[in-house]
C-alpha cells in the first residue's frame, strides 16, 4: 500500500478521489499539474475536507 496525494471530485453526484501532483502551495491554495491521467480539470467540484466522505458516497 502507498499514500497518494489527491483530491475528491463530486461533479457526478458521488465523491470519486482523483490523483494530484503538486506543484506549489502558499498554505491555502495548491498548484497542481494539469492533464494528469485521471487528475483533476479545470471547474471540478472538489471536496474541502476529505475526511467527511468516502469513495462513492453519493453527496446531496
Amino acid at each position: 500500500m502507498a499514500t497518494l496525494e489527491g483530491a475528491y471530485n463530486i461533479n457526478k453526484g458521488y465523491a470519486v478521489f482523483k490523483q494530484i501532483e503538486v506543484l506549489s502551495t502558499n498554505g491555502e491554495y495548491y498548484t497542481v499539474k494539469k492533464n494528469m491521467d485521471y487528475g483533476l480539470s479545470v471547474y471540478d467540484h472538489i471536496v474541502l475536507d476529505a475526511d467527511t466522505v468516502t469513495e462513492g458516497q453519493i453527496i446531496y
